[in-house]
């Protein structure tokens, strides 16, 4: 997302979907320059866009900085999160270090049968070998 104005301010908070499957946390640090006073927000959505739950921060005015958000549904996945912030100057917020885990996975199909063709290549060499 650009940025727009000065000071700083978009219609819209930040999204980030999240390609991978298993995704159950994200978090991120986000902070403002002192300009106004900020409720930071971060919400996490699954699949059907249906709300999953968030956390937010009251972020005063005379703080140049602010505190990691996180959330975690172990269990469950997060499709995408949106973050910004309500206030004067709506999403007029920075951040960084966005992190997030992921169940481990399950291995996927191609991998599957990757490894069972190898494993019958295997067999059938051992068993060649067997019959000379």
């Amino acid at each position: 997302m650009s940025a727009s104005g000065d000071p700083f301010t978009h219609a819209s908070p930040f999204r980030a979907d999240f390609l991978i499957p298993g995704v159950y946390s994200a978090s991120l640090v986000m902070g403002d320059f002192d300009a106004d006073d900020d409720l930071l927000f971060l919400r996490a959505y699954d699949a059907s866009d249906a709300f999953m739950g968030g956390v937010t921060y009251d972020l005063d005015w005379t703080v140049s900085g602010g505190p990691m958000l996180g959330v975690s549904f172990p269990g469950d996945t997060i499709d995408h999160v949106l973050f910004g912030s309500t206030g004067t100057y709506d999403n007029s917020i920075f951040f960084d270090n966005f992190t997030y885990e992921e169940a481990p996975g399950v291995p996927e199909p191609a991998s599957c049968a990757l490894l069972a063709l190898a494993l019958g290549g295997a067999g059938a060499a051992l068993r060649r070998r067997r019959t000379r």
